[in-house]
């Protein structure tokens, strides 16, 4: 069977199934996949009152995806609604998007009127929004791959390594600009 009949057998049995478990699986595997098609899916079962209370799978599942900024402002108010462990996971994935969400106005703007708000539940509101507000001269300090980026050889070492990650011969736990800008720095320090 080929990998895109796989991946739409996956997505129909996580449009389908009423099986929690199956349902996480499901959601993992595509995440393990890279499936970024799966992401409207996942997002609308999040969403789904009958899935309420297993959400956080679901949740964790979104990290290996890419997300649109429309798409992680959904996910906003389950800093407020959700469990614990969803609390978490958006909490952990939002963070995951600090440097895109940092020129997002109206992003910024919900999670103030959050923290405005005195019931919020989950403390870390305020260090989200302080990672999101920092000056690009301060987050720079702590990511020392700049020079590299937009470089061919950052293009080229990424694209190597989504081919290994795609094929399924490494699985990645760092975040990938990381693994792209440390082996940049080998090369280049090697030439």
């Amino acid at each position: 069977m080929s990998n895109k009949n796989n991946v739409n057998q996956l997505i129909d049995i996580l449009k389908t199934t009423n099986d929690p478990n199956e349902r996480n699986e499901v959601a993992i595997r595509l995440s393990d996949l890279r499936c970024n098609e799966a992401v409207p899916f996942v997002l609308e079962l999040i969403k789904d009152s009958n899935c309420e209370n297993n959400r956080g799978t679901l949740i964790y599942s979104l990290r290996n995806l890419a997300l649109f900024e429309d798409q992680l402002m959904e996910l906003l108010p389950l800093l407020n609604d959700g469990n614990f462990e969803v609390r978490c996971e958006v909490y952990e994935l939002l963070k995951c998007y600090t440097d895109i969400l940092k020129n997002n106005n109206k992003f910024k703007a919900a999670i103030e009127k959050m923290i405005d708000e005195e019931d919020h539940k989950l403390f870390v509101l305020e260090e989200l929004y302080d990672n999101l507000t920092l000056s690009n001269k301060e987050s720079e300090k702590d990511y020392p791959y700049n020079q590299f980026e937009n470089s061919e050889l950052w293009s080229i070492v990424k694209d190597c390594l989504n081919d290994l990650i795609d094929n399924q011969d490494i699985e990645i736990t760092t975040k990938e600009e990381y693994v792209v800008g440390y082996l940049c720095k080998m090369i280049a320090e090697r030439k």
